[in-house]
């Protein structure tokens, strides 16, 4: 028992001991703990230089000022700043590059301020930061802004751009959730995908009155429904402005507007499209593939059609080229299938491959008008069995303006008074018959005021309806022969009921 009583007195000084040592314990684990968070301050002030950029932390807001590039950041090399919950960056006007990572993962960040100076944004540099709401771009010459600088910042609604801004790079906005944008009016250049899907986007202003673009790329392209305005004074809509704009379904063009740019709106949504007169000129492919443009109104002043202009607009049911026109460009109506009423008053001359390419004459379902002075040129009706019927009022058609790779549909010509120069050569591959039956050769005077019909593909016969120009240059119906013996029964019978009158008083 005593062995025991001491045995008993000794362990409880040991237990006393290693209890102590691990509250000691916990309390050295808990000082370090307190010494690593010293190390990545959080909501409160300090200060510092990286090189001669010289920035401050007040609670949440960065501030950098000084002068030169604001350095890469990775895994092994972090930003000062980077453990601090930040929620308002400014980057003074002197700073010249956005680094690698700068701002990577600052899920708090709200409001960005981009300074002047700054001409590169680097990759990662805003990756993560989904919270950015605003950003203000003051940047005048920023030109380089890497694909994955700002991935997943989806937050951003508003973009605030400095009145200087000369030029938005490509990508610079891409998937933000940006609702509004204006563009403003010193702005010449705009890159592609510059705003690449938008898809919050609800309203696009343009100050910009002298844009200049080198691509065709998107700016807008995005499944968002929103509007445009234009302020007046702008000339030109760029190159590929509003192309794949599925949802872009109306806009007003300003009468100050005189060129329609390359794929300014290829395959948008628009319905409806309507040209002031001041609009010359529409370049290659600028509504091609506009599935939803039921109604066309080219204006008065148009002189200039590229080639591909309306190609592929499907819903397209009629339209009129107006007497302004001067040149028209390969293809400009292939397959425009609804297409049933084509009107030309222009005078185009430019050859052309086809007009309206497509080998099927069971799709020869389209009424052509050719107005007063008008013009046919080379290759316009070429690979091309669109066609049912043409009435040509004007005063040209040129050689192969119809050949014999297409027009197997065609059914009915009819030549106006007007016409002054057509020949053999304007029908290549067609034959033309008098009522008679015997081929005859085109000229002005063997076609004016005639209808032909066809009863094989592009074998036209001379209609017993057809209209000549009489001695004065006035249309007039062909009247039968009337033979002597019908004349005489006629007179012999007026003599007999004259005789019978007379018998009678």
């Amino acid at each position: 028992m005593k062995c025991i009583k001491e045995g008993t007195g000794a362990t409880l000084p040991a237990f006393a001991i290693a209890l102590a040592m691990a509250v000691a314990a916990i309390a050295l684990f808990s000082v370090s703990a307190d010494d690593s968070s010293a190390d990545t301050p959080t909501n409160y002030s300090y200060s510092g230089d990286i090189g001669t950029i010289h920035y401050e932390v007040n609670d949440t807001v960065l501030t950098l000022t000084g002068t030169g590039a604001l350095p890469d950041y990775n895994y092994l090399q972090h930003s000062p700043w980077e453990y601090t919950k930040l929620t308002s960056v400014d980057i003074g006007d002197g700073i010249t590059v956005i680094g690698e990572e700068a701002f990577k993962d600052q899920w708090d960040l709200k409001t960005v301020t981009i300074g002047k100076g700054v001409t590169e944004i680097h990759i990662h540099a805003f990756q993560g930061c989904g919270g950015i709401t605003t950003v203000n771009m003051n940047a005048v010459n920023l030109r380089d802004i890497n694909l994955d600088a700002i991935r997943d910042v989806t937050g951003v609604t508003e973009i605030n751009f400095a009145d200087d801004i000369t030029s938005i790079p490509a990508f610079a906005y891409f998937s933000t959730g940006i609702k509004n944008v204006t563009i403003p009016a010193n702005v010449t250049h705009i890159d592609e995908d510059a705003f690449f899907s938008a898809t919050a986007l609800e309203k696009v202003t343009i100050k910009a009155v002298d844009m200049q673009r080198d691509s065709t790329a998107s700016v807008f392209c995005s499944s968002a429904t929103f509007s445009v305005e234009f302020v007046s004074g702008i000339k030109t809509i760029p190159a590929g402005i509003f192309a794949e704009c599925w949802n872009l379904t109306s806009l007003t063009i300003p009468d100050t507007v005189t060129t329609i740019g390359d794929s300014a709106f290829i395959v948008s949504g628009m319905k409806s499209l309507t040209l002031p007169d001041s609009v010359t000129t529409i370049k290659g492919y600028a509504f091609r593939g506009c599935n939803g443009l039921e109604t066309v109104d080219l204006g008065k002043g148009l002189t200039t059609i590229g080639p591909s202009a309306f190609t592929e607009c499907s819903k397209l049911k009629t339209i009129t080229i107006p007497a302004s026109v001067t040149h028209i460009g390969d293809g400009c109506f292939d397959d425009t299938y609804a297409l049933k009423e084509f009107n030309c008053y222009g005078k185009p001359t430019n050859t052309v491959d086809f007009m309206f390419n497509c080998m099927d004459p069971s799709e020869a379902n389209m009424k052509v008008y050719f107005g007063p002075e008008s013009v046919i040129p080379t290759g316009w009706f070429a690979y091309s069995d669109r066609c049912e019927s043409v009435v040509f009022d004007g005063t040209t058609i040129m050689e192969k303006a119809f050949t014999d790779a297409g027009n197997k549909g065609l059914k009915q010509i009819t030549f106006g008074s007007n016409i002054t120069s057509v020949s053999n050569d304007s029908f290549r591959g067609f034959s033309f018959y008098d009522t008679d039956g015997k081929k005859i050769d085109l000229t002005p005077e063997t076609v004016q005021g005639c209808t032909f019909v066809a009863k094989e593909p592009r074998q036209f016969y001379l209609s017993d309806q057809s209209f000549v120009p009489d001695g004065d240059g006035e249309s007039k119906m062909d009247l039968p022969e009337i033979s002597v013996a019908a004349v005489s029964a006629v007179a012999i019978f007026a003599v007999l009921a004259l005789a019978l009158v007379v018998r009678r008083e």
